[in-house]
């Protein structure tokens, strides 16, 4: 009886350790398919109806600055966007901005890794004047009647702003630029 208890006891020792190893074995190929799924965020998608531009410019202005997958619907004035979700936010903020009167300019004003040089937003568009400016997560509002977005996105500081006042902006942070 003594030696069938260490017997049974040897078999559930090696089934224990037999049944850790396959955890362990399961958990590894789960490990790198979690690492992946964080590191390539799935794409979504918007539908973005245009008032003032047409597609065709929305697709311009966007392909311009190299944002997104974008597309137009058939026979609409409407654009399917396909993008990460920061991304769709800061396309939301730029069509908003440029479906307006008017032609846009998009700058490139300098690298990132400059950007803490830049004066302030408001800082420009007081120099400026007559303007709001607002970055891609928070978008000028207000009753101004020119209004600007400049932020970094990808590895450069860049301006979407109304054609006719991207130089005058272009100045204003070359004036007030701390170097």
């Amino acid at each position: 009886m003594v030696a069938e208890r260490r017997f049974q006891g040897r078999d559930c020792s090696k089934a224990f350790i037999f049944i850790c190893g396959i955890i362990v074995a399961l958990c590894g190929s789960f490990l790198p398919a979690a690492e992946q799924s964080a590191a390539s965020k799935p794409a979504r998608y918007r539908v973005f109806s245009l008032k003032r531009i047409s597609a065709e410019q929305g697709i311009k202005y966007l392909a311009e600055i190299g944002i997104g997958t974008v597309s137009q619907l058939p026979k609409t004035n409407t654009l399917l966007v396909t993008a990460g979700a920061r991304e769709l936010i800061k396309i939301s903020a730029i069509l908003r901005l440029v479906d307006a009167e008017g032609l846009f300019s998009i700058k490139v004003i300098c690298p990132a890794s400059e950007a803490e040089n830049l004066p302030s937003n408001d800082k420009i568009a007081a120099e400026a004047g007559d303007i709001l400016i607002g970055t891609f997560f928070s978008p000028p509002s207000g009753d101004a009647k020119a209004k600007a977005i400049i932020d970094v996105y990808e590895d450069v500081v860049m301006a979407v702003a109304p054609a006719d006042r991207i130089e005058e902006i272009i100045t204003a942070i070359d004036r007030k630029s701390v170097v």
